[in-house]
């Protein structure tokens, strides 16, 4: 595995690349050919639904050089501001649509971030094991 804050995709980078434009997503997580995308959102209260959409150039627009697949399997936005009307937050919505948000706040509740990271980890650990 592999942790990067503010790695850089573009169209020519070696192993990843981008076909629009350059990307620097804040944080990523790299495990073989898979990346997992966390992007810190701290400004935005009142409009995580455009800061999502935002985040589809990171998980449809980065893809693996070898054979053009895409190499994103989950973007999530880490944010204070937690909405229990929106579903961006609950773990279902990140299975299902590989990406959501997650709430983070000093001394605030981090379970769905551990339990994320933790299934990030076996799945690395079941992957190596083949």
């Amino acid at each position: 595995m592999r942790l990067s804050y503010q790695r850089g995709f573009h169209n020519k980078s070696p192993h990843f690349y981008t076909f629009t434009q350059q990307m620097i997503p804040d944080i990523v997580l790299q495990t073989g050919d898979q990346l997992y995308i966390l992007d810190p959102k701290y400004r935005i209260a009142s409009n995580l639904g455009t800061a999502l959409g935002e985040m589809h150039k990171y998980r449809d627009g980065i893809l693996l050089s070898r054979n053009d697949e895409r190499s994103v399997q989950t973007v999530l936005i880490l944010t204070p501001v937690k909405n229990d009307e929106l579903n961006y937050f609950t773990s279902d919505y990140h299975d299902r649509y590989k990406m959501g948000a997650i709430a983070l706040t000093p001394g605030g509740d981090m379970s769905l971030l551990h339990t994320w990271v933790d299934k990030i980890v076996a799945l690395d650990v079941k992957d190596s094991s083949h």
